[in-house]
């Protein structure tokens, strides 16, 4: 995962309009230089990435609630409808990686069975039996459910990329990281928001 960039300089006597802005560019600008790579499907890390970008910028713009314009709320919609998408994009992702996980087991418990073929002296009765419990397993065992739960995965996964890459793409049509950065307004973060003074953004919740 990415770290945020630090900001350098920050001036606490300085206007909150003046931080806020350094802020949302800066956060603005980690979510637009994953732009490209997250057109790559296979870009795990890319898309994670982005996720988490999302919300660091979701919360520096609620965090500077009061001294922004009334476009606020549509952003912060537009922000966690993105981290919405690529969250169940992730669980899919680390999903995935538990059933290969346990498919790699079951495989392996499988070859156990088919080993156990090679103890028989003979067409036996025994080997029979082996050989039923073998065939039985191919047939009924976990792996194959593990194999179709693996493969319904990865095609619904394809389908919510798909659905993200649309969405993404209408987002930065529609100018939406530029958008951010004009939502600051200087008079109101001067009245709203002093040094030294806390207050707590109606828009942040667990996410």
């Amino acid at each position: 995962m990415t770290k945020a960039r630090p900001l350098a300089d920050l001036d606490a006597g300085a206007a909150t309009s003046t931080q806020s802005q350094r802020l949302l560019t800066a956060r603005s600008d980690e979510l637009l230089a994953l732009a490209t790579a997250v057109r790559d499907p296979s870009n795990v890390e890319a898309l994670h990435n982005l996720r988490i970008a999302g919300k660091r910028l979701r919360y520096a713009l609620a965090g500077f609630a009061p001294c922004l314009g009334a476009e606020l709320p549509a952003t912060l919609r537009q922000l966690e409808d993105l981290q919405d998408r690529l969250g169940a994009i992730r669980d899919l992702d680390v999903s995935s990686g538990l059933l290969r996980d346990e498919l790699r087991l079951a495989i392996r418990r499988l070859r156990a069975t088919r080993k156990r073929l090679d103890a028989h002296q003979g067409a036996t009765e025994a080997l029979a039996d082996d050989a039923v419990a073998l065939a039985r397993a191919l047939r009924q065992g976990e792996a194959i459910g593990l194999v179709e739960l693996v493969g319904q995965f990865a095609q619904r996964r394809r389908t919510l990329f798909v659905e993200f890459l649309l969405f993404w793409d209408e987002l930065l049509a529609g100018g939406f990281v530029a958008q951010t950065c004009r939502l600051v307004e200087s008079d109101e973060c001067v009245r709203h928001i002093r040094p030294g003074r806390a207050h707590k953004s109606p828009y942040i919740r667990p996410s």
